[in-house]
């Protein structure tokens, strides 16, 4: 094919091979022929395709330059040439806002708003990392992970309680699990670590 195996994995995810990418639950996002920018480890992209591509509804003032955001009942305001965004917690705007400072500014790019990755998803409930072996931001929304681990936990202890109907009275049975954790930690200044555990465990048990 042409392509080493880095460039091939990020091909496999969507991305484009050769800039910054930004993956969100396992797909990078398109954002329609604007490319991330690294600034100084700051990573900008457009606020409109950023922000729908996490699942908010966005709006914009022209008059103020004033952007908005909703998403499960939180509220982003943000005045483009600014390092600050409001955060109505319940999407009341009579309340106190909670303000998340930015690192930088946003501005203007080609009749685009480029803003800084991190703040704006951090802000709506995202995980944010940064991958530097692949020239990728990362996004995790972890509840719709959480939730969707819950969802098979229950299904497995369906199936578990319909085999606790099936056994027979008087006899031993044996249950042999396998269990495997690979977990990554990023670290962008020393490195990223990839830590590996496993564990066996047998249970011999009797339905009375």
């Amino acid at each position: 094919s042409g392509l080493d195996w880095e460039e091939e994995v990020i091909a496999s995810f969507g991305g484009t091979v050769g800039q910054v990418n930004v993956m969100l639950n396992g797909q990078c996002i398109d954002f329609d022929g604007v490319c991330p920018v690294n600034q100084g480890g700051r990573v900008m992209v457009p606020v409109r395709a950023i922000l729908e591509a996490l699942g908010a509804e966005v709006d914009y003032d022209h008059n103020s330059g004033t952007v908005t955001a909703s998403l499960d009942g939180k509220l982003l305001v943000h005045v483009i040439g600014t390092a600050s965004v409001e955060v109505y917690a319940d999407g009341d705007m009579a309340r106190e806002p909670e303000t998340v400072v930015m690192d930088c500014k946003s501005y203007r790019d080609g009749g685009r708003t480029m803003v800084p990755i991190r703040f704006l998803s951090e802000a709506l409930g995202y995980y944010v990392e940064w991958d530097m072996e692949f020239q990728t931001v990362v996004l995790l929304d972890l509840d719709a992970i959480y939730e969707s681990y819950d969802a098979q936990l229950t299904v497995a202890n369906l199936v578990l309680s319909d085999l606790q109907k099936h056994r027979e009275p008087g006899k031993t049975y044996r249950r042999d699990t396998d269990m495997a954790l690979d977990l990554t930690m990023f670290d962008t200044l020393n490195g990223d670590k990839r830590l590996g555990a496993s564990a066996k465990a047998t249970n011999l048990f009797n339905q009375t």
